[in-house]
């Protein structure tokens, strides 16, 4: 009887999942996996590259679903403006970062960037500095985790853009 009980408790533990400290570390995991992603996504060669460019490209590297064709739109009316952007991150400081399920963690980040607007013909138009809140859900596709939305709220720098350099 006592083995029946044993046989019964540890089967009980099996069909309940990992233990409370194993899922805590395989999220904590999660959590860094997409924090690093969110990191790599804004590296120079990625993000900055491709609004120099005007060329997607690089995007699709670190970005996905929703957010890649965001950016996709936005460097198309760039484009058919004659304009491109030279975009300087100043600093992310990761403020909060949970997972959503075993694919998906939301990010959330405050962002300082100086952005200078040009002409096609490389004519400085003017520089804005802005202070972002990004809320960024990443996904794992097979191993690679990607940006894949994006919710976006200005909370301080220029309202307008500044002549000049800064």
């Amino acid at each position: 009887m006592r083995t029946l009980l044993l046989l019964l408790t540890g089967l009980g533990l099996l069909l309940r999942g990992p233990a409370p400290a194993a899922a805590q570390a395989e999220a904590d995991e999660r959590v860094a996996a997409a924090t690093a992603a969110v990191l790599q996504a804004h590296a120079e060669h990625i993000y900055r590259q491709a609004y120099l460019t005007l060329d997607p490209t690089s995007l699709a590297e670190a970005w996905g679903g929703e957010a890649l064709l965001d950016m996709q739109e936005d460097l198309a009316r760039l484009r058919a403006a004659g304009q491109y952007l030279d975009l300087q991150l100043e600093d992310l400081t990761v403020l909060r970062a949970m997972p959503l399920g075993a694919q998906r963690v939301r990010v959330i980040t405050r962002e300082q960037w100086l952005v200078r607007v040009y002409q096609r013909d490389g004519q400085l138009l003017g520089h804005q500095r802005q202070l972002v809140d990004n809320r960024y859900v990443v996904q794992r596709d097979d191993a690679t985790w990607r940006i894949v939305e994006v919710d976006q709220e200005v909370v301080g720098g220029d309202r307008t853009l500044q002549p000049g350099e800064p």
